[in-house]
């Protein structure tokens, strides 16, 4: 349960928002910053504790605290390199065309701190959609 909870794409979408939402109240210097520091940390905190423990029980399965392969890349043969390769093939044609419009929306609303973030949210939790989309559909 802690190793589907963990791997979740919607898990990694709500880290990286309460992430970013963290930075977007720090750089603002809203008054909800402190609780919201809290909740990060504690999040995280509880994160690192799941691995761990899920290590612990799990040795055979171990999650890396730190990896720069995601763990999303399960790649243990041939088909799954090549459903990989789709899935990634898919999300590279997305960023080809979203990279640009992001660009330009930043652009166009310049005095609107909030952009920026909110298109790095958007841009992150389609990535992970696209992705988990792709390869439960070729892995069915």
């Amino acid at each position: 349960m802690i190793e589907r909870t963990i791997r979740s794409p919607f898990f990694m979408v709500a880290y990286t928002g309460l992430m970013l939402l963290f930075v977007y109240a720090s750089f603002e210097q809203k008054s909800w910053v402190y609780p919201l520091g809290i909740v990060v940390l504690i999040v995280t905190v509880g994160l690192f504790l799941f691995l761990i423990v899920h290590n612990l029980r799990h040795p055979e399965r171990r999650i890396k605290l730190i990896s720069f392969i995601p763990y999303e890349f399960n790649e243990e043969d041939e088909g799954q390199q090549w459903v990989t390769n789709r899935a990634c093939r898919k999300v590279y044609i997305f960023f080809y065309f979203a990279i640009p419009y992001s660009a330009l929306l930043m652009v166009l609303f310049p005095y609107f701190p909030e952009v920026p973030l909110l298109i790095l949210f958007l841009l992150a939790s389609t990535q992970y959609t696209i992705y988990w989309y792709e390869t439960r559909r070729y892995l069915k």
